[in-house]
């Protein structure tokens, strides 16, 4: 029988196949545990640090990172700086207990911010107690406002918020509508504090100057996440994906644009910085909104089989030291970074820092060991075939093992045991087969990666061939 040579080394750089139809000669990764594709092949991810002594059930507690303190929200318990914070209600002044069914969307203004989960919002007004009848000044407050947003975030001095009813305006603002505040912020809690009263001058005025306003999105449905993008803001609703654009003529406002009635599962399922977002639609596909050359552009990236094994309440975090998205579910989680799609072992809430390096409170455990699944492939024709070497471009290794799969048709995976590589990465196979996977499995001892597989299979003659096809 004639021997033969397959080898993937590039596909390694792009880690987890994008479309579960691709498949036939070639070989690229079906699935695989804790790693994440790099320049070099394969590696496993860098490790954040773990945060503990909070409790709870995922999706909380999780860790956020502001601009002057670090928070701890536990479903309920509010920490910063790891000081348990007493929470005030607003209508009562007395202290007060909460509850968010949720993570919680976190809006920074420095000494100032909230956290909102579309039922519960605390908040810390800061306002100077010389203007107003109650403290306000360094207390945190417990909203008994109706009109609890969403989503919401900081962006160029202002607040915007969205996902609300406005019972507090004087006009009529619904869950499909954007609100923003002055530039400075001073408005930011009047529909939540009742410090001004709705019928108040003071709106009108605001309005009528363009410092504070209000927008329909362009799609239906309601807005679950507002994320600065650039210049702009990104609008993510259940029924499409919009951009929030600052104008200056013939007033300072914003211009609304559409970009697509592609709908967000979620109001966790999006993550990311000023410059890329990544997230997930009702469908469970994989899409990116990014600046390309400063003009903001979505882009579908797929990876449907996998993302559906995160349910219907993923929770999305960037880590900004790592250049990592990571996707999480109840069950499992992904890493997602510029070369593509790998898998999380340690499955984070939220991603802050810890002594000045990444850190997280993990749902996962944490591991050294790295491994990759290869295939299906059938090397591009369906007659039976031998597979004879497998060889492992791989360093900073210990432990290589190959296990290979094969199947004729449709029948069942069948699975020999794992083979360790020899001392220049070969392992023999010797099993036949019409279709094949393999899974190579690894511990890391630093610095470890996996560059390349190739393999080596034998084919009968012309005369011999049994094919499907």
């Amino acid at each position: 029988m004639r021997t033969f040579q397959l080898e993937i080394r590039e596909e390694l750089t792009k880690g987890l196949r994008p479309d579960s139809r691709i498949r036939g000669k070639a070989m690229m990764l079906s699935d695989g545990s804790n790693f994440v594709p790099h320049e070099v092949g394969v590696v496993r991810p860098d490790e954040l640090t773990a945060v503990s002594g909070y409790s709870g059930t995922w999706p909380l507690p999780a860790i956020f990172e502001g601009s002057r303190n670090q928070f701890i929200v536990e479903a309920d318990a509010l920490y910063v700086d790891g000081v348990e914070q007493t929470v005030y209600d607003l209508s009562a002044g007395t202290t007060t207990t909460f509850t968010f069914v949720d993570k919680p969307h976190f809006v920074d203004m420095g000494d100032a911010w909230f956290f909102t989960d579309g039922t519960t919002m605390l908040l810390k007004p800061n306002y100077d107690p010389t203007y107003f009848d109650v403290d306000y000044y360094g207390k945190v407050f417990k909203t008994t406002a109706s009109n609890v947003p969403m989503t919401g975030t900081y962006h160029k001095g202002r607040v915007l918020t969205g996902g609300m009813v406005g019972s507090y305006f004087p006009w009529t603002v619904t869950k499909d509508c954007v609100v923003w505040s002055s530039i400075g912020g001073g408005d930011v809690f009047w529909p939540f504090i009742s410090v001004v009263d709705s019928s108040s001058d003071l709106y009108k005025e605001h309005f009528d100057r363009n410092e504070w306003g209000w927008a329909h999105v362009p799609f239906a449905g309601e807005v679950l996440a507002v994320k600065t993008l650039g210049n702009d803001v990104a609008v993510y609703g259940t029924e499409g994906v919009g951009l929030l654009r600052q104008q200056a003529q013939p007033m300072p406002t914003f211009g609304v644009h559409s970009y697509g009635s592609v709908g967000l599962l979620g109001r966790n399922a999006v993550a990311g910085d000023s410059g890329s977002h990544v997230f997930l639609d009702k469908n469970s596909n994989l899409w990116s909104f990014r600046l390309i050359e400063g003009f903001p552009q979505l882009q579908k990236m797929g990876y449907q089989e996998y993302m559906e094994n995160l349910g219907n309440d993923p929770v999305f975090s960037f880590c900004s030291g790592y250049g990592y998205f990571y996707l999480c579910g109840a069950d499992g989680a992904y890493v997602y970074s510029r070369n593509g799609l790998g898998v999380s072992n340690e499955q984070p809430s939220g991603v802050g820092l810890s002594n000045g390096t990444p850190a997280g409170i993990l749902f996962g455990t944490q591991s050294s060991s790295v491994s990759v699944t290869v295939g299906p492939f059938d090397m591009g024709f369906g007659a039976d075939k031998r597979l004879d070497h497998v060889y492992v471009d791989y360093s900073g290794l210990s432990n290589v093992t190959v296990t290979a799969l094969s199947r004729i048709g449709d029948n069942v995976w069948s699975q020999m045991d794992a083979k360790s590589v020899n001392p220049v990465g070969v392992a023999y196979i010797g099993l036949a087969g019409k279709e094949f996977k393999l899974v190579v499995s690894g511990t890391d001892s630093g610095d470890g990666r996996v560059s390349g597989i190739a393999v080596q299979y034998q084919v009968p003659d012309k005369r011999a061939i049994r094919s499907n096809y």
